[in-house]
């Protein structure tokens, strides 16, 4: 089936067939479930039968429905009317708001459920009259209570005849048989979906807005890849703005809808391509920022991504793992100009990283820390005052607990100078190792090559250099130059016993409350200030469909024009080697 979706510069053309997927996420008002609505109005009334799943829907169970013909019953879940005429569908089953109504079908999937039971129990009973050996067929029914119990394996669905039980799955007799009236939301929804998608049409589109509702994280996943499996012949298009289950449909077509022009009934939209080298996650929360992209280190729970989000809040920041996962992000959008109407920034530790490499990041959008690691900004004096303040502690205390921290500091990193010249040569060893660039055409040659790139590493010199600038910065009391060459988490430890915290644990707790509250501006100013000043005027595409890359099946037209396929062939990949490369005349300056 073809389904066309009007954009502001034409139209995008999304092509699927059985056994197919397509993923559109957006966020909260983006204009998700009016798209659904226009490609369920759309299909109606066409040989394509398509039955689309609100989100906003009644999860109320009751087993005990009456049964009635089958076709009224399935006429009554697909339109809503027992005459089954798909234009009265948004009269009937959208209460004439297709894109709002709450949808209270839940006693429809029920009803043909039991309704098809009973049409084939009496199918089958004259088939068995006629000829003993007929056996009898599987009722859908049967097919729901499969998939809902290889789920939720720890319970058992009890059908018999108009009444639907519940059992442990350890029970062995009927004491514990419950109503499945009584399941959890989340165990009601499971089996209204399963309902849903097992009783519509063969090669149906299953329009599913919000599939993740009421489910939980563990098993979201395999509700849909169960329910897939079961119906191989139909086409599912989800709407979602759970980014880990958009990841989970794997080979699915993804789009990422933006927004919803209501004047022109028409949607800004764009593809997630399968040729980029990022994660599937980290790709939709990129088409679907409407803010510049700043890729940090850490992850999602990390105490960088809510510092970064607080004082970059122009940025939709995203943490993607260590320091390569940063630059290799960064150098695979750049590539990708068309991913992204803003374009994107970095930040990375500085990791002995000396001047003339920090120039050469920075000037691809890659900026690096003032200190060695994100725990060594809240002992820079402004930062430590700040946070001295909101404890209380006087003008004439706070300077002298700064005093105080100087002192340990310098005290911590002389004492570890040794350890931290070896980590420090660890690190460029491992840089220079990475830009090595080879030109040997023969076995011979290479291992000369490698021998001889090998030898004129000197591990002894370079660690002998780096012991010396910190030992040179310790004497000298430049405080900021040791926070920015020396790491040891253990010197936030200094602070935070001088906070008279309990542990690090209740210092970031007060970091997290703290800069969410009016009271942390001040404290937020001071860390702004401290890291670098990164832009949002970032290289603008000029539209946000402009050689929008996309899968296969997804082709974009414009007014009566004929549709073309847009290309996926680029050579866009983009590796860490193509960032560092420039870097490597100034790899020696670590130790500046």
């Amino acid at each position: 089936m073809m389904i066309e979706i009007p954009t502001a510069d034409g139209s995008i053309q999304l092509e699927l067939t059985a056994g197919q997927s397509a993923v559109l996420i957006g966020a909260n008002g983006a204009g998700k479930t009016r798209l659904g609505a226009f490609i369920e109005q759309q299909l109606s009334g066409t040989p394509q039968e398509v039955h689309r799943i609100g989100a906003h829907r009644n999860l109320a169970m009751n087993t005990q429905i009456d049964v009635v013909d089958l076709k009224r019953a399935e006429n009554m879940l697909r339109t809503g009317t027992a005459d089954g005429k798909p234009n009265h569908r948004i009269g009937n089953r959208w209460h004439g708001k297709p894109e709002t109504a709450l949808l209270t079908d839940f006693d429809h999937v029920v009803r043909a459920l039991y309704s098809e039971d009973a049409h084939l129990s009496s199918q089958h009973r004259r088939a068995h009259l006629a000829d003993l050996t007929v056996k009898p067929p599987l009722a859908k029914i049967d097919r729901v209570k499969e998939v809902w119990e290889s789920i939720l394996s720890h319970r058992r669905l009890v059908v018999n005849g108009a009444m639907i039980k519940v059992r442990p799955a350890e029970a062995e007799d009927t004491t514990k048989d419950y109503d499945a009236s009584d399941l959890s939301d989340g165990e009601r929804v499971i089996f209204y979906l399963i309902g849903q998608c097992i009783m519509a049409p063969a090669g149906c589109l299953l329009i599913v807005d919000e599939p993740e509702l009421h489910i939980h994280k563990a098993v979201l996943s395999k509700v849909w890849d169960a329910i897939e499996s079961k119906r191989d012949d139909c086409s599912f298009v989800y709407l979602t703005h759970d980014l880990e289950f958009a990841a989970s449909r794997r080979g699915a077509t993804k789009l990422v809808v933006q927004n919803y022009d209501k004047a022109t009934n028409s949607w800004a939209i764009s593809s997630v391509p399968g040729n980029v080298d990022l994660p599937e996650d980290v790709l939709a929360k990129v088409l679907g920022s409407r803010q510049p992209i700043l890729f940090v280190e850490g992850d999602s729970s990390s105490l960088d991504l809510s510092i970064y989000r607080r004082v970059y809040s122009d940025f939709t920041v995203i943490a993607v793992g260590g320091c390569e996962q940063v630059i290799h992000s960064v150098a695979t959008f750049s590539r990708h100009a068309s991913l992204h109407r803003f374009g994107c920034r970095g930040i990375i530790d500085v990791d002995g990283r000396g001047g003339a490499v920090r120039e050469t990041l920075q000037a691809k959008g890659i900026h690096v820390l003032p200190v060695s690691e994100i725990e060594n900004l809240f002992l820079l004096p402004s930062v430590f005052l700040e946070i001295c303040k909101l404890h209380h502690f006087g003008e004439a205390e706070s300077q002298g607990m700064l005093a105080q921290l100087k002192a340990d500091v310098f005290s911590i990193a002389a004492a570890g100078i040794d350890d931290w010249a070896v980590e420090a040569t660890k690190r460029e060893l491992d840089r220079t190792l990475k830009n090595l660039s080879w030109s040997s055409k023969d076995e011979g040659s290479l291992d000369t090559e490698f021998r001889n790139a090998v030898a004129a590493i000197a591990p002894v010199s370079i660690c002998a250099s780096g012991r010396s600038t910190l030992d040179s910065a310790i004497k000298a009391g430049n405080y900021e130059k040791v926070l920015e060459l020396y790491d040891n988490k253990g010197m936030l430890s200094k602070a935070v016993g001088l906070l008279k915290l309990k542990d690090r644990k209740a210092f970031e707790e007060f970091l997290g409350r703290t800069l969410a509250a009016n009271v942390g501006e001040a404290l937020t100013a001071s860390i702004k200030a401290a890291l670098p000043a990164i832009g949002s005027s970032v290289p603008a595409v000029s539209s946000p469909h402009a050689a929008v890359p996309s899968s296969p099946s997804v082709a974009s037209s414009a007014g009566d024009t004929n549709s073309v396929d847009i290309p996926l062939n680029a050579t866009l990949h983009a590796t860490l080697s193509d960032i560092t490369a420039d870097a490597s005349a100034g790899a020696g300056d670590n130790a500046n």
